[in-house]
């Protein structure tokens, strides 16, 4: 349960040792992994009821916030502003990691 949101948040703490970063970068991140496997135990284990697809559909959607953030939001508009070759480098391979 850990892991999965750390690893989002490297993308927030990748720009913000080089950039400005608004605070609520970080919290988006954050809330949309933890939500995102919330979504995807209560769909496993069907503790609230309802059927796993709808929690599934939830969990995706916070997937798919990421993959938008990383790839197209504020985070990715944000990499492609930075000057060092080594942090555009760091954010490219950490958005491999998580989309492949």
């Amino acid at each position: 349960f850990l892991t999965v949101p750390l690893q989002i948040v490297e993308f927030y703490f990748i720009l913000a040792a080089v950039t400005t970063v608004t605070a609520m970068l970080f919290w988006r991140l954050l809330g949309s992994s933890v939500l995102m496997l919330v979504f995807g135990f209560l769909g496993e284990t069907q503790m609230i009821g309802g059927s796993s697809i709808i929690w599934w559909t939830l969990g995706m959607v916070c997937w798919f916030y990421i993959i938008y953030e990383i790839y197209a939001g504020e985070t990715s508009g944000l990499s492609k502003s930075i000057s060092s070759e080594s942090v555009k480098s760091a954010y490219k391979t950490m958005r491999n990691i998580v989309v492949f």
